[in-house]
């Protein structure tokens, strides 16, 4: 008996269940493999899984989808190549071989099941990744390098975008040696938390990817303001960038996307979604350099940028095209920044000043004056009142969603002022507002168009904790209106850190 014949014979009861399980007929597994003079002829590595130990471990992985087709492959596939001297030519088999029959077995799988074909052994994950293209796969996310990333870009002349976030050992190396010539189909690049990422990787995506739109650089802390340099210098075609974390980025690096350095670049001019959160060094100067230079601005997150304040407001507040603004956590921020932004020409359709400090109930006055138009406003840990709540309510008739989590001094009356007058409202956070009652809670609920109530870290005995549960419950079933309901318990705690 040969080898192969006597691996199997080990097997055999194993193997003779698992067919009784994934196959419409108990057949043997004997039954439709082919002999190894066959095998070799095809070019096949069904015996390299088969005579390992781990057999039934690498079936188990696959998956109960993957299985069954694996064993509908066999049969339609691999069984009539026994008699393939009837219907091919020697000459016709030899053409195909490995390529030939790597598609036939993909033929059987989609993408997913491709994936989980690749973990079964080598010989079978270089058939599933080979020549990407070819199956119309244009987006690729790659969650673990362990090959060059050449090897990738090689066999896509054509990608569209490519996902390298969290890929800790890419280095300037490596992607150096896949950036060797130009790529025009390449749109998106993301390569957040790629930490190792410097200056050296930017020149060389500035040089060969021109048709670049969206760069996410989002933990890569060691880009500089060169970096940025070498960005304003090729990239002329990008619209999204992400700069989150980037601690090494100045005023000068800001000044340098937005066209500032003519001589040395030409910016960044197309730019419609920069975040600049958590860039510590930033000044009011890079607030005058977007304005100047970015004009055609949408989403600006500068969250977490201590070094911003009122003054850069005056900045902002003449940029038509932007609408949506994030200063989350900006010390700086007070009642007087947001007088400039309602002062000016924004029309801005979402503000976020959660956790700034300095802000009261004078900045729903200033709301209510120039942002009217507002569809989205978080003050969450704001030091605003029911009275800034009256102040602001009857001018914000498109508002859909306001957080004022954590805002203590919110009571049951603010809560009957928004039940009155935001009647469009379709999501309030109300996590932490420790003054509100179930009083509170039964108008809040009767919006009409509410789908999203965020509740927790209530001061309230256990006997009223039980009675608002119930009448939560009985607001649900009566009228409808709240779709999802989020109650957190009081040991989660403050989230000013939640979103860094």
């Amino acid at each position: 008996m040969s080898h192969p014949e006597a691996e199997l014979n080990r097997h055999l009861s194993a193997t003779h269940v698992v067919c009784c399980l994934f196959c419409p007929l108990p057949i043997r597994l004997k039954e439709v493999m082919l002999t190894l003079e066959e095998e070799k002829q095809a070019s096949l590595s069904f015996w390299d899984v088969t005579r390992t130990s781990d057999w039934d471990e690498r079936f188990r992985n696959t998956g109960l989808a993957l299985r069954y087709r694996f064993w509908c492959y066999w049969e339609r596939v691999m069984r009539p190549l026994k008699h393939k001297e009837e219907q091919f030519s020697h000459s016709a088999v030899r053409c195909s071989q490995r390529e030939g029959a790597n598609r036939g077995r993909e033929g059987y799988l989609d993408v997913r099941d491709k994936g989980r074909v690749a973990q079964v052994c080598i010989a079978w994950r270089d058939a599933s990744y080979h020549n990407l293209q070819a199956r119309g796969i244009r987006r690729v996310q790659i969650l673990s390098l362990r090959r060059s990333l050449s090897y990738v870009i090689q066999g896509m002349p054509n990608i569209e975008s490519l996902n390298l976030s969290g890929c800790y050992n890419l280095t300037d190396n490596g992607l150096g040696h896949a950036f060797v010539q130009e790529i025009p189909s390449l749109r998106v690049l993301n390569l957040s938390l790629c930490k190792q990422i410097t200056d050296s990787s930017l020149g060389r995506i500035a040089q060969y990817l021109k048709n670049l739109e969206v760069l996410e650089l989002g933990g890569c802390s060691n880009i500089t303001n060169t970096g940025l340099l070498l960005i304003a210098w090729g990239l002329h075609r990008l619209k999204s960038l992400n700069l989150r974390s980037c601690r090494h980025v100045s005023d000068v690096g800001i000044g340098h996307l937005a066209g500032m350095t003519r001589s040395a670049a030409e910016g960044c001019l197309n730019l419609e979604y920069l975040t600049l959160q958590d860039c510590q060094k930033l000044t009011d100067l890079s607030l005058k350099h977007i304005s100047k230079g970015l004009t055609k601005l949408r989403v600006l997150n500068l969250s977490f940028c201590g070094g911003i304040s009122d003054a850069g407001m005056i900045h902002l507040s003449h940029m038509a095209s932007l609408w949506s603004l994030n200063l989350r956590s900006c010390d700086n921020i007070s009642d007087t920044g947001t007088m400039h932004l309602a002062m000016g020409t924004l029309r801005l359709s979402g503000l976020d000043v959660s956790f700034c400090d300095k802000i009261g109930d004078q900045t729903l006055a200033y709301i209510a004056q120039g942002l009217y138009q507002l569809k989205s406003l978080s003050l969450c840990s704001c030091h605003i009142s029911d009275d800034g709540i009256n102040r602001m309510v009857r001018q914000m008739h498109e508002l859909r969603t306001l957080n004022i989590g954590q805002c203590v001094r919110i009571t049951d009356k603010g809560l009957e002022l928004i039940a009155d007058h935001l009647t469009q409202l379709a999501g309030i956070d109300l996590y932490g507002c420790t003054k509100i009652t179930k009083r509170g809670l039964e108008r809040i609920t009767q919006l009409p168009c509410l789908k999203v109530l965020n509740l927790g870290l209530w001061q309230m005995t256990e006997s009223e904790k039980v009675r608002s549960e119930c009448l939560v419950k009985k607001l649900l079933s009566t009228s409808g209106s709240v779709e999802y309901l989020q109650r957190r318990s009081s040991s989660e705690g403050a989230r000013k850190d939640g979103n860094k």
